[in-house]
Order: C-alpha cells, then sequence, then structure tokens
C-alpha cells in the first residue's frame, strides 16, 4: 500500500488544509470517497477547525480533491517532490497498474504523470509536438510513449529546453515515425535538474 508522505500538506473539498504525518493513507473508491484513513501520530492541521491531536484518527466518508481531480478506484494520494499532491495507482496483487492515455491521433501532448504514465497513439495522423511537462513530478517518475503512425510517416516535435522538458541521454530521439512500425520513448524524471532523462527509444522491426 503506497503512503503519503510525512508532513505532505493537502487539500480537502471543503478547504481543508491538513498536514499528516506518519503511517497515513488514503485509498479512493469508485465515486472517489475514502473508505480508508489512519493517523497515528500526536499532530494537528489549520483550516476549517479541522484538528487532529489525538493517538489516532480514523475517517471515513471523506472525498479529497488533489491536482483537480477526486481520485478513481484502487488510486492512491502520493506526493512530488515540491509536496504536491497527486493520485497514483495502487498495486494489485503486487503489481503495478498503469494508467495510459490511449488516442487514435493528436497533434500536440502536454503529458501530466499524476494522471498518465503511459501516452500511447495507434494511427498518429499528423505531426505530434510533445510539450514539457507543467507538472513535476518525483525524482525517477517514469513515463512513456508508444506512438505508430497511420500509414504515413509523421513528424515528431520534442520541446527540449526548461524545466519538465525532455533531455537525451545515450540515445536520439525521433523526429519523424517509421511508417507502421511501433515505436517506444521511455523517460525518467530527474528533479535535481528538472529534466525527463530519455533513456531508450526502440522502434519495431
Amino acid at each position: 500500500m503506497a503512503k503519503l508522505q510525512s508532513g505532505t500538506r493537502i487539500y480537502g473539498t471543503a478547504n481543508v488544509d491538513t498536514i499528516l504525518y506518519v503511517n497515513t493513507y488514503f485509498v479512493a473508491n469508485s465515486t472517489g470517497v475514502y473508505s480508508t484513513g489512519t493517523v497515528n501520530s500526536a499532530s494537528y492541521s489549520i483550516g476549517n477547525n479541522f484538528i487532529v491531536n489525538t493517538s489516532q484518527l480514523s475517517i471515513s466518508g471523506i472525498t479529497f480533491s488533489a491536482n483537480g481531480s477526486v481520485g478513481n478506484t484502487n488510486q492512491v494520494l502520493t506526493s512530488n517532490s515540491t509536496g504536491g499532491v497527486y493520485w497514483a495507482a495502487a498495486s494489485s496483487s503486487g503489481q503495478y497498474t498503469s494508467r495510459v492515455n490511449n488516442s487514435v491521433t493528436d497533434t500536440s501532448v502536454t503529458p501530466d504523470s499524476s494522471q498518465y504514465d503511459i501516452y500511447a497513439y495507434t494511427a498518429l495522423a499528423s505531426g505530434l509536438t510533445i510539450n514539457a511537462s507543467t507538472f513535476l513530478p518525483t525524482n525517477g517518475t517514469k513515463l512513456m510513449f508508444r506512438i505508430k503512425d497511420n500509414g504515413t510517416a509523421q513528424t515528431l516535435t520534442w520541446t527540449t529546453t526548461g524545466s519538465g522538458s525532455f533531455r537525451i541521454l545515450g540515445t536520439t530521439l525521433p523526429t519523424t515515425t517509421t511508417v507502421n512500425k511501433v515505436t517506444y520513448i521511455g523517460c525518467v524524471y530527474n528533479s535535481d535538474e528538472s529534466y525527463w532523462d530519455v533513456i531508450a527509444v526502440a522502434t519495431q522491426a
């Protein structure tokens, strides 16, 4: 079970500004309402008179919004390197469930790793611009692109300067698709330098 980072600040839909400490977790059900949550530490929070100052507080039926979302089934709250909170997929039977943004085509994408782990295009019909991320995740977060064109080679334009952009390490970013072939681009976020380091590119033979 993934847990909130100690000292993470979260925001509730009732405008509750809460600081949660150790052994705290919230799991969303299909309606975004949390079925489980425990605070096992003497602590306190501010805003809307929400105070925690007991040895244990159990919470049920409370809805929290993180990064504009109330979460989906089996997602858990996690935080990035600056303390921002977002939803991530919980493990199921020890396996991580990837969040895939599956599209036929598009002209531009601004990847958001708080929402998706993989951006997939099954029949890209135009040039695609991959913008820098505006959401900056935790150090080591993985991001993947899977791109196949519609039978015609399409241009790929990558943002390679500025915070949240793509930096090439030991490989070459593809600037066009290979006709009717799948290409994978694998990235790892480096929060020390605010880049998505592109460490793997592979195209179907």
